[in-house]
């Protein structure tokens, strides 16, 4: 999960932010949320897409 979110950090524009260690938690609960969402309806995940 650690390399998934320095990858969304460095690519997601809508992951980034200022203060890059007080928001890793909050990326992380974003991509357990999107990946909840991509299983539960089966939709492929769309970056930068806001949900």
């Amino acid at each position: 999960m650690r390399k998934a979110t320095w990858q969304a950090l460095r690519f997601d524009t809508v992951m980034q932010g200022k203060d890059v260690k007080r928001i890793l938690i909050k990326i992380v609960r974003k991509l357990l949320s999107r990946i909840h969402e991509v299983v539960r309806t089966e939709i492929p995940y769309q970056k930068g897409l806001i949900s």
